[in-house]
């Protein structure tokens, strides 16, 4: 088959959650910014700030887009409006999922808070809130019932590896280690064959 070209509106995507096939559609679940600023902070790392409200550069925010091969259409519409990124899906390859986990922040009195989030598929949303001053990685699911992020404590600086149950949220267990490890942490973990 050839491709299928059209155009849509610009936005700027880093990460995909997932996609699935509906009614001939084609649903995509991304994380979606409306412009590249996140890259100029990235870049030039005086201008990111992980405390600072002043400077903090939000996130992106996660959406579902719709193609549409046979209207040659691309249509999106936002599932959340918090802040977030690093999207995470209960499967891992792909269909309909149940969870999008994320990384999220949020700001609480003033300070930036980091926070693992999961989206359920009727909308509902879940979070663990982590101290001032931490920020966690990517969620990762590792087997069943557990999902984990690496986090980085910018108050002690040091890093632990925070473990939670994937239905409450409540820690399971952090492994405290002898070193900060920088941000990020990209990974999977699929069962043992």
């Amino acid at each position: 088959q050839r491709p299928l070209r059209f155009r849509t509106d610009a936005f700027l995507q880093l990460h995909f959650a997932g996609a699935f096939e509906a009614d001939g559609k084609i649903a995509v679940d991304y994380v979606r910014y409306e412009d590249a600023a996140v890259f100029w902070a990235l870049a030039d790392g005086r201008r990111l700030s992980v405390t600072d409200t002043e400077t903090w550069i939000p996130g992106g925010r996660l959406h579902r887009g719709w193609i549409d091969p046979a209207r040659q259409t691309f249509t999106s519409a936002p599932l959340w409006d918090g802040d977030c990124e690093f999207p995470r899906t209960s499967r891992v390859v792909g269909g309909r999922h149940r969870h999008t986990w994320l990384r999220s922040e949020v700001v609480i009195g003033g300070a930036i808070c980091s926070q693992i989030s999961r989206m359920d598929l009727d909308g509902t949303l879940r979070h663990h809130t982590l101290s001032r001053g931490q920020l966690c990685s990517e969620p990762v699911l590792a087997g069943e019932g557990t999902v984990m992020s690496l986090v980085y404590d910018s108050v002690a600086s040091r890093s632990h590896l925070l473990l939670l149950d994937s239905g409450t949220l409540q820690v399971q267990a952090r492994v405290h280690l002898s070193q900060a490890i920088p941000q990020t942490f990209h990974g999977g973990w699929l069962p043992a064959r």
